[in-house]
């Protein structure tokens, strides 16, 4: 209900406020749930930088590290990249690599959010050397229908393993409910670990679910 003057989408990190209160709330984090010095932040989620200039957005990046850094030295920073997919148009390269770069090397760690539809690291040269996780969402807040391509995830899986460099720290999900077609979920897991074929996988499972073959 506030008016457009006081409507506010993204906290500048160059007000010196950021910082204060960024500390205040690691603090009181940390002191109730301890920490693994891995912290999710994701500015301009859905949201339009101020500006698009190189310059700017490395600053924005390199000061929200800083104020991580300020307040645990192993610090690393956790975001999803669903922002360049969502705003592909504008996030070019040049501005994907001036705002990663920003940051220390390993210590900001990327989750390429929507693999099963778009792989972000194969448009970006493997995110310029940043780590990051290849993840399958699969399901949008709990709505998606019941849909899912094991053949499709199997060879993106395989790809990303033989292409996707050293800095490929892993293969995740970044699901938005839960109790849907867990098949595909149970697969990309059993896929890593086991090295799987989705068609043996998938004989195997509905036998494990029914008792029999």
């Amino acid at each position: 209900g506030f008016s457009k003057e006081y409507q506010s989408y993204f906290l500048d990190s160059f007000d010196p406020l950021f910082r204060q209160i960024q500390k205040a709330f690691l603090d009181e984090q940390t002191k109730i749930y301890g920490t693994d010095h891995i912290y999710g932040l994701d500015p301009f989620n859905e949201v339009t930088p101020p500006s698009w200039e190189p310059a700017y957005l490395a600053d924005v990046s390199k000061n929200i590290y800083e104020s991580l850094r300020e307040n645990d030295e192993q610090a690393q920073w956790l975001q999803m990249t669903w922002i360049f997919y969502y705003n592909q148009e504008k996030w070019t390269n040049e501005r994907i690599k001036a705002y990663l770069k920003a940051v220390p090397q390993n210590k900001l760690l990327l989750l390429d959010y929507f693999c099963d539809r778009t792989e972000i690291w194969k448009k970006t040269d493997a995110y310029f050397g940043q780590p990051y996780i290849w993840c399958y969402l699969g399901n949008f807040g709990g709505n998606t229908v019941l849909d899912g391509n094991m053949k499709d995830v199997d060879e993106k899986i395989e790809q990303v393993f033989q292409k996707g460099g050293k800095n490929l720290w892993g293969i995740g999900s970044t699901l938005e409910g839960f109790g849907n077609n867990p098949i595909m979920y149970e697969y990309v897991f059993d896929k890593v670990w086991n090295a799987t074929n989705y068609h043996d996988f998938a004989l195997q499972y509905a036998d494990s679910r029914l008792g029999k073959a």
